[in-house]
């Protein structure tokens, strides 16, 4: 049962992503500019899921595997902390947001972890999930992205789409701002 509702809240926030994606940048296309990350939040119930896709160079000032030492210590610090989104994103303290699940991929970073890099990878991409689950969820109304920037300081400005309940919104965020708002 906890398995056939996983696969319907997947399917539910990967219908309003697109919804909402339709609504609001309908016939934009999606361009890949280097110090810009787009952000995609969707709250839905107690959970809070929240999409990334940033240019490799955003983040570790490459687009491809990594070819020198530094290359490579750099993408195990990218790792590393994408293994603690809590410390990339977070929520007002009253919303009681606690990590449930979180990934961060590179199809040009495979061959750093052992995995044959996909060929024509010039201007590759890191895509993140991560879930929180909220025990106060209506308290969740921006999301502090200090961390993330902090973390990665070749980022300039992060687009976000934002779905909640009564809430179809697009945001910029542009340094030296770092939070992201809806409000409700």
């Amino acid at each position: 049962m906890d398995r056939t509702l996983a696969v319907i809240r997947a399917l539910f926030v990967a219908a309003t992503f697109g919804l909402a994606l339709h609504v609001i940048a309908r016939g934009a296309e999606h361009a890949h500019v280097h110090g810009a990350v787009n952000l995609n939040v969707a709250i839905e119930d107690n959970h809070v899921t929240l999409q990334l896709e940033a240019p490799l160079d955003s983040l570790v000032g490459f687009e491809h595997a990594p070819r020198t030492a530094e290359q490579k210590q750099a993408v195990r610090r990218m790792f590393e902390r994408f293994n603690v989104p809590q410390s990339l994103f977070g929520f007002a303290g009253a919303a009681q947001c606690t990590l449930k699940s979180g990934s961060a991929e590179s199809d040009a970073l495979r061959a750093s972890a052992g995995e044959p890099a996909k060929g024509g990878e010039e201007h590759a991409d890191l895509d993140g999930s991560f879930v929180f689950e909220c025990r106060q969820v209506k308290a969740v109304d921006s999301i502090d992205l200090s961390g993330l920037l902090a973390a990665f300081t070749r980022i300039s400005r992060i687009d976000a789409v934002v779905v909640a309940p009564g809430v179809q919104a697009k945001r910029v965020v542009k340094r030296p701002e770092a939070i992201l708002r809806w409000g409700r």
